[in-house]
């Protein structure tokens, strides 16, 4: 197959063609169906059909990651459904998914969506709720995870070309990165920072290893490979993000020509 592509269409079904243990690492943020308003998603499936879908999605990426890589998965802890207001855990269904179609339990960061002293220094994102008060206090969301899983062994046997610096590597194996989030939404409801994909993408890979991001959006993912030299796939359900995608990573190939 091609590489460095962003592809239209349904993970579900565009990942069936794909063989078997064709990349190197998975990066990607699903959707958390809670009426979230993508442009060409229905973010509000029956819960059942959700993580129906979800799991076939994620057994197809274990089998078209090769053996002892990982895959590397940004979970809110907590979301609010947009249209009946109710919580759901999204990540504990999530991980348990992942966990069943095969993939080790390897490692966790919790991403601080913040600097360390704008953090610190308790000027992070703004109260809600009630107040000063019991009535209806609501914890504010400043932090999501990323949870690392395995296909076979932690340890990759090959080696290859490493990008990261000794500080990078000495900054990125702590378990607690702050990270500011994204300001630039490029039309997207739910971006991640370009710099949590780079992060991730340098420790767990080499120079031109494989990426695939099942729901890439607007491409941040792919942004990040393509910067940092490494192959990659995208797919999105959306032509509106896969266009902004496109765009972007259009951009850099500019930019390193």
């Amino acid at each position: 197959m091609k590489i460095n592509q962003v592809l239209l269409g349904d993970s579900e079904k565009i990942l069936k063609d794909i063989d078997d243990n064709m990349f190197d690492f998975v990066f990607t943020s699903p959707p958390y169906n809670i009426n979230k308003a993508y442009e060409g998603y229905n973010d509000n499936l029956d819960q059942n059909e959700y993580l129906s879908k979800m799991k076939s999605i994620f057994s197809e990426c274990f089998r078209v990651l090769k053996p002892n890589r990982k895959i590397a998965v940004n979970l809110a802890f907590a979301m609010k459904d947009q249209k009946n207001e109710e919580i759901k855990f999204v990540f504990y269904d999530i991980v348990r998914i992942i966990n069943e179609v095969g993939f080790n339990p390897s490692d966790f960061i919790l991403w601080i969506k913040s600097n360390k002293n704008s953090f610190v220094n308790g000027s992070s994102s703004v109260a809600w709720g009630s107040w000063m008060s019991a009535k209806a206090p609501v914890i504010r969301a400043d932090a999501e995870a990323i949870f690392i899983f395995s296909k076979g062994s932690y340890k990759r046997e090959d080696k290859g070309e490493s990008t990261m610096s000794r500080e990078e590597f000495l900054e990125y194996t702590r378990n607690v990165w702050f990270v500011q989030p994204e300001r630039t939404k490029y039309s997207h409801v739910c971006p991640y920072p370009k710099e949590l994909a780079k992060r991730l993408i340098k420790l767990y890979t080499y120079k031109n290893d494989f990426i695939l991001d099942p729901f890439c959006g607007s491409g941040t993912t792919l942004v990040a490979a393509a910067e940092i030299e490494r192959n990659f796939l995208g797919i999105d359900i959306s032509e509106h993000y896969v266009k902004i995608a496109l765009e972007r990573i259009q951009n850099v190939q500019r930019d390193i020509i």
